[in-house]
C-alpha cells in the first residue's frame, strides 16, 4: 500500500503551536517576536494580550491580593446617566468595592449611589459616535449595544481610579480591546434568517406541545389529591414571553459580570495605569514628550526626512502631524479592526515608547511615496511647505499581511494618482493616495530602530525628556522587578515628574544653527509668517486651534490649552486686517 504523504501544517497551525508554547512558558520574548510576524496572533489575542500586559502581576497594596479580586464588582457595570449626563454620589468606588454584594447598576440587592467621574458626559458623547468605520454589517440595535458596552467599560475604570482623566481618543483604544473580546455577530443573510425563523417555529411548536401535556397531567393529578374531594388545581404561572426578533433588550440588564468581562476589565486597568497613564493626567505634556522623542529619533534615523518634516511646521515646533498616532496608539487613524489589532499585537509587549518607533517606521516606509507626490504637486505647495501637512498626517494604507496573502496591487497610473492626491487635499475623506504597505515591513523597521537607537540612548535622549513619573520610565522599573507593580504606585505617579523641566523648550540656537542636510537657515516663526499668504495663515491658525481643541477639549483648564489658544490668537491678530 502506497503511504499517503502527510500534509504540512498551515501557518495558522504552526503559529498556534508557537503561541501555545510561549503562553505555557510565559515567554514574553517569544511572544514579542510572534506578534510582529505576518498574521500576528489572530484568534489567540484573548490569551496573549493579558500576558503581554502582565495582568497577572497586578497587585494591590491595600490588601496584598490581586486588585481585580478586591475591586472587580466596583466596575461590573455603570449607573445609567440621566439626560444631563449627571448622577449623585455618596460613596467612593473603592469603598463600594469593599462592600458585600454592591453593584453599580440596579440589581436585586439595591442600587447604591456611586461616585461619578467628572468626564462621564464626554465619554457618553464619544461612545455615542463610536463604531462608525468598523465593525460593518451589524444592525442599529447591535451597534447601540456595542456603544453601551464601551461606555460601561470606560466609565468603570474611570470610577475605579478617579485620579485618571479621560481623553478624546481613549474610546478608540478600548474599542479595539472590546471587539477582540466580544466580536459582534453580523446581520444574517436572507437564507440564514429563513432557516433561523423555521427553527424558531419548530422550537415554539415543541414547547407548546410540552406545555399542553404538562397542564393536562397537572389537572388530572389535582382532581385526586384527596379521596372524595375535588380540589381545584392551582393557577399555573404565566409563560415567559420570548421577545420578538427585532426587540431591543435594555443593555443595562445584560450580564457584564462574566469571566471574559472581568478579564477585559483587568486588561483595561493595566493599560491605563502602565501604558497610557501619561495621557490620562491633567495635561498633555506626556504626549508632547513623545513627539519630542519622535523628532530626536528622525534626526538620527533619517536626517533628510527630519528636515522635511520640520519644514512643514513653524521653527522649533514638534511634529504635530503625528499627535493622534501617539495619543491613540494609532487606533483613531486606522480604519480596519484586523490592522489595528495587529499593531497592538506588536506594541503591547514593548516599552510604551513603541508608538514613537512605529510612527518613525511608517514615515520611513512611506518616504519614497511622499517624495514622489511632492515632486508632482503644483508650485504653490513647494513654495509653502505648511500646505504639505496632510501628506504626513494621513497614514498610508497598512495591510495586515499573512504568510499566504498576496500583496495588494496598485492599478492607477501616476497621472490618476496625482489627480487623486489633489482631490484628497481638498477632501480628506477620500481614499488615501498612497499605495498599501505591509505591516510586517513596518514592524521590522520599528524593531531595527529600537535596537539601533534606543529611546534612552545618547541619540534619542529619552531620559533627558521623561522623568520618573512617566510610563516609559516606570515600565523599565516594572520589568526589572519581574513585572510586579501596584495600582497605588502607578496612581502616585500621575502628573508627577512626567516631563523634566525645560525638556520641551526649543534650543536657544534653533534659528541660527543649520540642521544636518539643510542648505538654508530655517527661518524664524515671524519670518515664516511674513512669507505666507494671509489666507494660508488664517487656515494655519484654524488648524493649530483645531489641534488644541482636539487635544485639550476635555482638559480645558490645563496650561497646554492656553498655549494653543495664544498661538491661534497671535496668527489671527497679526493678519486679520
Amino acid at each position: 500500500m502506497v503511504p499517503v504523504p502527510l500534509r504540512p501544517p498551515t501557518w495558522e497551525q504552526t503559529r498556534k503551536i508557537w503561541v501555545d508554547q510561549a503562553v505555557q512558558e510565559r515567554d514574553l520574548g517569544a511572544l514579542r517576536k510572534i506578534g510582529g510576524l505576518p498574521g500576528g496572533f489572530a484568534g489567540e489575542r484573548k490569551r496573549v494580550w493579558p500576558i503581554l500586559l502582565r495582568v497577572d502581576s497586578f497587585v494591590s497594596e491595600r490588601s496584598n491580593v490581586e486588585a481585580s479580586d478586591v475591586n472587580a464588582k466596583a466596575s461590573t457595570s455603570t449607573v445609567p446617566i440621566n439626560s444631563e449626563g449627571q448622577t449623585t454620589s455618596t460613596k467612593s468606588a473603592y469603598d463600594l468595592a469593599q462592600g458585600p454584594g454592591h453593584a453599580l447598576e440596579g440589581t436585586s440587592k439595591g442600587s447604591p449611589e456611586v461616585l461619578t467621574h467628572k468626564d462621564e458626559q464626554q465619554v457618553k458623547l464619544d461612545t455615542d459616535r463610536s463604531f462608525v468605520t468598523y465593525p460593518t454589517d451589524i444592525s442599529p440595535e447591535t451597534k447601540k449595544e456595542l456603544q453601551d458596552d464601551l461606555e460601561n467599560l470606560i466609565v468603570g475604570v474611570l470610577r475605579k481610579y478617579p485620579a485618571l482623566s479621560y481623553f478624546q481618543g481613549f474610546h478608540d483604544i478600548l474599542s479595539v480591546f472590546y471587539l477582540n473580546y466580544f466580536p459582534p455577530k453580523p446581520i444574517p443573510t436572507g437564507r440564514e434568517r429563513s432557516m433561523s425563523r423555521r427553527l424558531e417555529r419548530e422550537q415554539a411548536r415543541s414547547r407548546s406541545r410540552s406545555q399542553s401535556q404538562s397542564r393536562s397531567q397537572s389537572q388530572s393529578s389535582s382532581m385526586t389529591d384527596l379521596p372524595g374531594l375535588l380540589t381545584p388545581a392551582k393557577t399555573p404561572p404565566p409563560l415567559t414571553m420570548t421577545p420578538p426578533e427585532n426587540a431591543i433588550v435594555d443593555s443595562d440588564l445584560r450580564d457584564r459580570d462574566t469571566g471574559e468581562w472581568r478579564e477585559l476589565r483587568r486588561c483595561v486597568e493595566v493599560l491605563c495605569l502602565t501604558r497610557v497613564r501619561d495621557a490620562m493626567g491633567s495635561g498633555m505634556e506626556g504626549m508632547m514628550g513623545l513627539l519630542k522623542l519622535l523628532q530626536n529619533l528622525l534626526s538620527h534615523a533619517d536626517p533628510s526626512l527630519y528636515n522635511l518634516t520640520s519644514s512643514i511646521s513653524p521653527s522649533g515646533s514638534l511634529p504635530f502631524f503625528a499627535l493622534s498616532w501617539v495619543l491613540t496608539l494609532f487606533s483613531h487613524d486606522v480604519d480596519d479592526l484586523e490592522t489595528i489589532s495587529r499593531i497592538f499585537d506588536w506594541g503591547l509587549g514593548r516599552n510604551p515608547s513603541w508608538v514613537v518607533y512605529l510612527s518613525a517606521a511608517v514615515l520611513l516606509a512611506n518616504k519614497p511615496q511622499i517624495l514622489v507626490l511632492i515632486s508632482q504637486l503644483p508650485q504653490e505647495y513647494t513654495d509653502d511647505p505648511t500646505l504639505l501637512h496632510p501628506l504626513f498626517s494621513r497614514l498610508p494604507p497598512l495591510y495586515p499581511d499573512t504568510p499566504t496573502s498576496a500583496p495588494p496591487t496598485a492599478q492607477e497610473s501616476e497621472k490618476e494618482k496625482l489627480k487623486k492626491t489633489l482631490e484628497w487635499f481638498h477632501d480628506p475623506s477620500l481614499p488615501s493616495p498612497y499605495d498599501p504597505i505591509p505591516l510586517s515591513k513596518v514592524f521590522e523597521l520599528g524593531d531595527e530602530l529600537m535596537e539601533r537607537l534606543p529611546w534612552d540612548g545618547e541619540a534619542v535622549r529619552g531620559k533627558a525628556v521623561f522623568g520618573p513619573g512617566s510610563v516609559l520610565v516606570s515600565y523599565e522599573e516594572e520589568q526589572a522587578d519581574g513585572g510586579r507593580w501596584s495600582a497605588e504606585e502607578c496612581l502616585a505617579r500621575i502628573d508627577v515628574d512626567v516631563i523634566l523641566p525645560g525638556a520641551l523648550d526649543p534650543p536657544e540656537d534653533e534659528d541660527e544653527k543649520p540642521r544636518r542636510g539643510r542648505i538654508v537657515r530655517q527661518p524664524g516663526f515671524r519670518e515664516v509668517l511674513t512669507r505666507i499668504q494671509p489666507s494660508t495663515l488664517v487656515a494655519f491658525g484654524v488648524l493649530m486651534l483645531g489641534v488644541g481643541i482636539a487635544v485639550y477639549g476635555v482638559k480645558g483648564e490645563g496650561r497646554g490649552w492656553r498655549g494653543w489658544w495664544g498661538l491661534g490668537r497671535a496668527v489671527w491678530e497679526e493678519y486679520r486686517y
